[in-house]
């Protein structure tokens, strides 16, 4: 006979704590890198493409869709807890398609990932964030359906 245990804290959400600390570490020691970088060596910032603004105004969009939509599953409303949830799916495709043309913006621009040491703090924070967005998608369909 199997034993139920009562937890607490269940180990998946232990787990999601430590993973989404582990890439918020990671975010926070590269941005804080590429700003030491930046003040230690006078370095003037690269002239982004405008879809890195676009994408930072996808990502706040697609934060507050999913604020809400925690907030229609609490209140039990399914049909807008899905319908938050499919919103947020399409935003992110929209993200991920945008961030391949701004990089490829970025080429056009002759700025490469070994450009400059702003470049490559650029192209590792970004990718490392297209790929949090990358793994994050299954289990937004997991939810929506």
């Amino acid at each position: 006979m199997i034993e139920e245990r009562n937890y607490l804290l269940h180990p998946t959400y232990i787990m999601l704590g430590m993973l989404l600390a582990g890439v918020t570490a990671l975010f926070l020691g590269f941005s804080g890198a590429y700003l030491y970088s930046r003040i230690q060596n006078n370095l003037e910032p690269l002239e982004l493409p405008i879809l890195f603004v676009f994408n930072t105004f996808i990502l706040i969009i697609a934060s507050y869709i999913l604020i809400r939509a925690k907030q229609y599953y609490k209140s039990d409303d399914t049909k807008k807890y899905q319908i938050s949830l499919g919103l947020a799916l399409v935003i992110t495709f929209v993200f991920l398609i945008s961030q391949l043309i701004a990089w490829n913006q970025l080429y056009d621009q002759g700025i490469f990932i070994n450009h400059s040491n702003m470049a490559s703090y650029l192209y590792i924070i970004s990718i490392i964030h297209f790929a949090h967005v990358i793994f994050g998608i299954p289990f937004l369909a997991i939810f929506l359906y």
